[in-house]
């Protein structure tokens, strides 16, 4: 009989103890719900005086916008195709990543096909076999 008294007994703390979990997962939801609300209404109260403010700053319809200055020699847009090609001639490195051969083969020394193509070039049909 004392251990039907003791199974009954540790079933009953097994559920007051989940009953009082749930009751405590419950308050938290709660409280979360009405912070998540409260956190909204402050974002919205915000955004309104937001948005208030910025139509004050616009200018009215009729009033001429400021132009921004700009440093001397800086143009609009695009820059002109003289002065790309110009950057790009002072690379060493031209925009495909390829090295630019910069010297010739002095006298008396022979370049090789693949010195004077570059490694990125493909084997020509002499030199495959």
């Amino acid at each position: 009989m004392a251990d039907k008294e003791e199974t009954r007994l540790r079933a009953e703390a097994r559920f007051k103890k989940k009953q009082y979990a749930d009751e405590e997962a419950a308050k938290v939801w709660s409280e979360r719900a009405v912070a998540e609300k409260d956190g909204d209404q402050n974002r919205a109260r915000l955004k309104s005086l937001r948005m208030t403010r910025d139509a004050a700053e616009k200018h009215p319809e009729g009033a001429p916008k400021r132009k921004l200055k700009r440093p001397a020699g800086q143009t609009l847009g695009k820059p002109a195709m003289d002065d790309l090609i110009q950057q790009t001639m002072k690379r060493e490195v031209l925009p495909t990543h390829r090295p630019v051969p910069r010297q010739k083969a002095r006298a008396g020394q022979v370049e090789t096909e693949a010195e004077s193509v570059g490694p990125y070039a493909a084997p020509s049909a002499s030199t495959a076999n």
